[in-house]
């Protein structure tokens, strides 16, 4: 299960290494054809030659150190313009919708297309045990979508209306599949990244644009001396787009593999390649396809479901995704190359994906079942159990995680004691320190006698904490501070108020910088063995029963994880604060080391995790990962009610 998680975002490193390579050669040859029109648009090859046709030396020096000025006003321009715009998306995803036009759509909505497109996205966030992201829609015919953020605790998914009308649920589900699989597999930041660097690339050519136009309605006279800088504006731009071509061209190297991934990834997921097959089919067979004709789109174009542009020779040479017809054929081999009839979703949910489509079949090629093997952070199982999960939710609590002002009462009321004067206290403590539209939407939540059991608790504060996007940072510390002063009532510190803890400061933490994690994250397991020791022994006294005892449970621990040397600490040393330092320390963690700490929380927490889905279990390992700022997928049960 982790390991599939890290061994993506290795992946993605590896690809941002290659992004920031590309980049450079890019910006050499940018320098390298700059100087060329500088040199002939000047005039500056005249300069290094005398009358006679003698090389000048003093010539040749004032135009080196000339160029030499240029190419470094050029570099910083370049450098400053991607700094500016990695900048102006450090707000994560909402930066990008915004940038996009999107619009945040709600449960109160009156459209039905936007309820079904809000459900499929709980239930795959559910799934995947990240916070459900807020849902943008694009005012934009062409049936497409983007997910962006620079982790998941910030991430948005978009969707055009165009894909609202077209896409069935089953191929909207494909669709936010394979934007979850780009979520998972951290391609989100490298999606922000590439969008800085296109950025600074493309600033050269609009100053270059610049330069090159002059007003038409001035004289003759007063133009002429601005026609060698109006020529050199003209070559400015060439370069700048020059650089957009290289910019196009990194992109292609570095996303179409990714495409390929995703959409085994959706497969793997909803476990039917008829969902993203036929979601690629409508837009195959839709006369505008996936095309956007907002003025930022190139900027993300690489950041959507399918290419953004009309299907002409070039563009598809350039393209970030691989050509449409090949996507189909790796899902569904037995297409025909016929596109169906270009139809709406209407009103049911329920409609066949995949059919009208020539002869498709519903199973998977070998292409798709081979990447899905390489892909696989989610399964079906554990979809479904999302979807039955959410099916059992009180419908009060339910509802009351869709909106700003229930969803921050809805965690708030989650964290209330069972004691009557304990509860009595801290309803008393937020009337005073909440907002009154909050502490109103608490005391209907109490007073309609509604009660959340233990294995929901966790998935509504998944659905919940989105809601608090939005926050001031004055807002978010008062938030946090109402949160931590509810735990501390009753004078203790139960495991889900920990748990909780830990996923409010991960989702706030971009707006409190006190509490953002470590940014260089180098340390082995070996290194923080003593606090590994205290996590698995944690783990180990949880999972403990008849059969199994703490001590075997730690010793497989330490064996998955080669730690040496350590002993099981006693359940009496183990309150909650010493492992929540213990936790706090391990966050330091290179990403393969976490992903090895996680391998062996998972050997201590047993069998009993993968089949009984204890709610303790559950939101010790969903703390420890909102602590490292990893996702970890919902594990599906044999026969039981999926856990929390």
């Amino acid at each position: 299960m982790a390991m599939d998680f890290f061994a993506a975002q290795d992946c993605a490193r590896r690809n941002t290494t290659k992004l920031f390579v590309l980049f450079g050669v890019a910006i050499l040859l940018i320098l390298a054809f700059t100087d060329l029109v500088l040199f002939y648009g000047l005039g500056l090859h005249t300069l290094l030659a005398d009358s006679s046709g003698d090389m000048s030396a003093d010539a040749g020096g004032w135009t080196l150190e000339f160029l030499f000025w240029i190419n470094l006003a050029v570099l910083l321009l370049i450098l400053g313009g991607t700094a500016y715009k990695i900048s102006a998306l450090s707000g994560g995803g909402d930066a990008v919708a915004h940038m996009l036009d999107g619009q945040p759509i709600f449960y109160d909505d009156p459209d039905p297309a936007c309820r079904r497109l809000l459900n499929v996205v709980d239930e795959m966030a559910l799934a995947a045990g990240v916070p459900a992201p807020q849902v943008y829609l694009l005012p934009e015919a062409g049936i497409n979508a983007f997910a962006a953020g620079f982790e998941p605790s910030d991430t948005v998914v978009g969707v055009t209306a165009g894909a609202l009308e077209h896409l069935n649920r089953e191929q909207l589900q494909g669709v936010i599949a394979h934007e979850f699989s780009h979520i998972l597999s951290g391609d989100m930041r490298l999606n922000v990244r590439m969008a800085g660097v296109l950025h600074g690339i493309m600033l050269l050519g609009l100053i270059g644009r610049g330069l090159s136009h002059s007003d038409n309605q001035e004289s003759w006279e007063v133009r002429r001396p601005s026609i060698r800088s109006a020529l050199v504006g003209l070559g400015l731009m060439i370069a700048g787009y020059f650089g957009c071509l290289c910019g196009r061209l990194i992109k292609a190297a570095i996303c179409r593999q990714r495409e390929y991934l995703a959409d085994a990834a959706a497969v793997q997921f909803t476990r039917n390649p008829g969902g993203i097959g036929g979601a690629l089919l409508q837009i195959g067979a839709s006369g505008k396809g996936g095309q956007l004709r907002h003025r930022n789109i190139e900027q993300m174009s690489h950041a959507f479901f399918c290419n953004t542009e009309e299907h002409l020779f070039f563009s598809r040479l350039l393209a970030a995704h691989p050509p449409l017809a090949s996507r189909i054929k790796r899902l569904l081999p037995d297409w025909d190359g016929v596109f169906p009839q270009a139809a709406s979703a209407g009103p049911e949910e329920t409609a066949a994906s995949g059919q009208g489509g020539g002869g498709v079949r519903s199973g998977a090629g070998p292409a798709a079942e081979a990447a899905m093997l390489s892909a696989s952070f989610l399964s079906a199982g554990q979809l479904a159990a999302a979807r039955a999960l959410k099916k059992s939710f009180p419908k009060l609590l339910h509802q009351a995680s869709r909106n700003p002002y229930s969803a921050h009462a809805l965690i708030f009321f989650l964290l209330l004691d069972e004691c009557h004067e304990i509860r009595a206290k801290q309803l008393a403590c937020l009337k005073d320190a909440a907002d009154q539209s909050v502490h109103a939407e608490l005391e209907r939540l109490v007073q309609s006698g509604v009660y959340a059991r233990e294995e929901h608790k966790v998935a509504l504060a998944e659905l919940a904490l989105p809601r608090l996007r939005g926050l001031s940072a004055r807002q978010a510390r008062i938030f946090l501070d109402n949160v931590q002063a509810l735990i501390r009532a009753d004078g203790k510190v139960s495991l889900f108020e920990w748990c909780l803890g830990k996923m409010v400061i991960q989702y706030l933490h971009t707006m409190l910088p006190e509490y953002r994690p470590p940014k260089s994250r180098l340390h082995e397991l070996a290194a923080e063995g003593e606090a590994a020791a205290v996590v698995f022994s944690a783990c180990a006294h949880l999972s403990a029963d008849q059969e199994k005892n703490a001590a075997t449970l730690f010793q497989n621990a330490c064996a998955e994880t080669g730690l040496s040397g350590q002993q099981l600490l006693p359940a009496s040393a183990l309150g909650l604060a010493v492992v929540d330092r213990a936790v706090d320390a391990l966050a330091s963690l290179a990403p393969k080391e976490q992903a090895r700490l996680l391998a062996g929380c998972m050997r201590c927490l047993g069998d009993d995790f993968e089949t009984a889905g204890k709610p303790r279990q559950w939101e010790m390992l969903r703390g420890l990962c909102a602590a490292l700022g990893i996702p970890v997928p919902l594990i599906p049960q044999s026969g039981a009610a999926p856990p929390a």
